[in-house]
């Protein structure tokens, strides 16, 4: 799992995200076996996974969402998936913006 971060961390900084999907998809078939740090860990990749490649966008931040509730305040991953929502939220409000300027 650690050469797994590595690498995620480094496609997430380059924002080359049909990269991780593809890292992703070979990652889940080992769920099972992971520690539920670890599984946190891959769901939140899922879920920008979701809002960047599968256009789930909503489903993304629902899960998201979800995540925070369950995750202690204090835990890093409670941090990363806060920082991930607020980035969402932002690049949907965006859009929104964008489409209202279009639609004028």
């Amino acid at each position: 799992m650690v050469q797994f971060k590595e690498l995620v961390e480094s496609f997430l900084v380059k924002r080359e995200y049909d990269s991780l999907k593809y890292l992703y998809s070979l990652e889940i078939d080992k769920w099972h076996r992971l520690s539920l740090s670890d599984q946190n860990y891959l769901e939140w990749i899922g879920a920008i996974v979701s809002f960047h490649c599968d256009n789930k966008r909503e489903e993304a931040i629902i899960k998201l969402e979800q995540m925070l509730v369950r995750l202690n305040k204090d835990e890093l991953m409670y941090l990363r998936i806060s920082n991930t929502l607020l980035d969402f939220f932002l690049e949907e409000k965006i859009m929104m913006n964008l489409k209202n300027v279009i639609k004028q």
